[in-house]
């Protein structure tokens, strides 16, 4: 009887784990041809947040977990927009282009019986062409819930959905193309 016990105990403290970091890999839908990262050095990204985390999940009275990434959002970032920008075609040879990191981050409370996530990315993009300077914000939300135990893989794959399809916005913005353009 003991050892059942014991097997129980062991096996729900396996269940309860976390990840220790979230990976965070922006799933975007362009195609590009194959090519080496682009090192613009006029293509820039800078993280603005208080906070290092990407997740924050709160198990109610418990503990709240905070995950970062493995790797800095800024180079995370700064790889999917070039690649972003490659394959959408927009000529950054005459401007500065540069990207604040505003907010990143997916909230998710974790209840007895069930859990709900809300996921929130605000990004400024800023083009400097000249003397002249475009400012513009993009965001994306999204929200999630389930039955029972939240699963980390499912949040990260809905998050860097959220972000891949935000720097997608950002490389087909018409106002920001024109600018360049011009």
């Amino acid at each position: 009887m003991k050892l059942i016990a014991l097997l129980a105990v062991l096996t729900m403290a396996g269940c309860a784990q976390m990840p220790g970091q979230f990976i965070l890999a922006p799933n975007l839908q362009v195609s590009t041809p194959q090519y080496s990262a682009m090192t613009n050095s006029n293509v820039t990204v800078n993280d603005l947040r208080a906070y290092r985390y990407l997740l924050m999940l709160n198990h109610g009275d418990e503990k709240t977990q905070l995950l970062t990434s493995d790797r800095g959002p800024e180079q995370v970032i700064l790889g999917a927009l070039s690649k972003a920008l490659t394959s959408s075609k927009v000529p950054l040879s005459n401007v500065d282009y540069h990207l604040d990191i505003v907010e990143l981050l997916t909230k998710v409370k974790q209840r007895s019986l069930k859990f709900e996530s809300d996921s929130s990315i605000v990004l400024v993009v800023k083009v400097n062409k000249g003397s002249d300077q475009l400012s513009k914000t993009f965001k994306r939300t999204g929200h999630s819930y389930g039955p029972l135990k939240a699963d980390i893989a499912v949040i990260e794959r809905d998050f860097n959905l959220l972000l891949g399809k935000l720097i997608e916005d950002i490389a087909v913005d018409q106002e920001l193309l024109q600018y360049i353009s011009r």
